[in-house]
């Protein structure tokens, strides 16, 4: 076996601050971008016991984050914790798969949405893992089957006039591969299993970035809509960057946080 070293230096605590400068300069660039994170931001690391995650909303809140759905890791201090962070945060929230004990949506949390971007309608859905009862403390918190209602989602996005789907997805890998190959999404990002991971079989893509900002996976998505007596035609196309963010100088205000 050989040993593969990098010759890039690996400051871990400067990943989501790197991250930020990569949306900086493409947004400065014209480029439309949105900013998906696939849930365990708040728990697992030092700082996070000591500041039950406050710093991670600070730091998201400083990058610019557009969407994020939620992982198992944001309940490791309980419910009360997890709603006092999300009140914190200025960036929206998706899960459409948590209610609460009287099955009502949490505060600050949507199940789905349309945004339209040069005419071209994208919906968003974002869904937890169903284990996270099992992993961690959501406490009262339900949490309905992760599958099952990413297809209803699509589905309902679809009906809404959605031309491209796209579900942000907190899951293991095999909940990813059994949503992929119901094609009601069609890009699937996903979290949970810390790899790196780009897949494409034309109608659908599937990604994950690792873990702790070290890789950005960006998805550059070229669609075009065509309407015919009513009816509108999607066709996309996309193209794929994995940066590693060790390379990227790191955006100061976010650095500095």
């Amino acid at each position: 076996m050989n040993d593969v070293y990098s010759t890039v230096p690996r400051n871990d605590r400067g990943g989501l601050a790197r991250v930020a400068t990569i949306k900086r300069q493409l947004s400065a660039d014209g480029h439309t971008t949105i900013m998906m994170l696939a849930g365990d931001f708040l728990g697992s690391s030092v700082a996070s016991t000591v500041f039950k995650g406050a710093q991670m909303i600070d730091s998201l809140n400083a990058a610019g984050l557009d969407i994020a759905t939620l992982g198992n890791h944001e309940f490791d201090f309980g419910r009360d914790i997890y709603l006092q962070r999300m009140a914190e945060a200025r960036f929206p929230i998706y899960a459409a798969n948590i209610r609460d004990a009287e099955g009502r949506p949490l505060p600050n949390t949507k199940d789905r949405s349309i945004i339209t971007f040069n005419g071209v309608r994208i919906g968003l859905t974002g869904i937890a893992h169903n284990e996270t009862p099992r992993m961690s403390s959501p406490e009262t918190l339900k949490f309905g089957p992760t599958v099952r209602t990413a297809i209803d989602q699509s589905k309902a996005l679809r009906a809404e006039g959605a031309d491209f789907v796209v579900t942000v997805l907190h899951a293991n890998r095999s909940q990813g591969v059994e949503l992929a190959s119901a094609n009601a999404a069609d890009l699937i990002l996903t979290g949970h299993n810390h790899d790196l991971l780009v897949s494409y079989d034309i109608s659908h893509a599937m990604v994950e970035s690792s873990y702790d900002g070290h890789f950005i996976t960006m998805v550059d998505v070229e669609i075009q809509v065509k309407e015919t007596d009513g009816k509108r035609e999607m066709t996309w196309w996309p193209q794929f960057r994995i940066i590693d963010t060790a390379t990227v100088t790191p955006d100061p205000a976010v650095a500095a946080q």
